[in-house]
C-alpha cells in the first residue's frame, strides 16, 4: 500500500490552512495488531486503518 495520488500547490497558496499528514507500512499480518496498538498509544490523536482485507 502507498500513497497512490499527490496534489501541487502555488506557493502560499494553503497558507493557515488546517495540516493533515498520510503515512502506510507494510507489515505482515503476525505484527499488524501490536504495531497498531503501539502507534495509537503512543499518538492517540492518530487514526489507524488497517486496509489489508481491502
Amino acid at each position: 500500500m502507498r500513497t497512490n495520488f499527490y496534489m501541487i500547490f502555488s506557493p502560499g497558496a494553503l497558507a493557515g490552512a488546517p495540516i493533515t499528514y498520510v503515512a502506510t507500512v507494510n507489515v505482515s499480518n503476525e505484527k499488524e495488531l501490536k504495531l497498531q496498538n503501539a502507534v495509537v498509544k503512543a499518538l492517540p490523536n492518530v487514526t489507524a486503518l488497517a486496509l489489508g482485507i481491502l
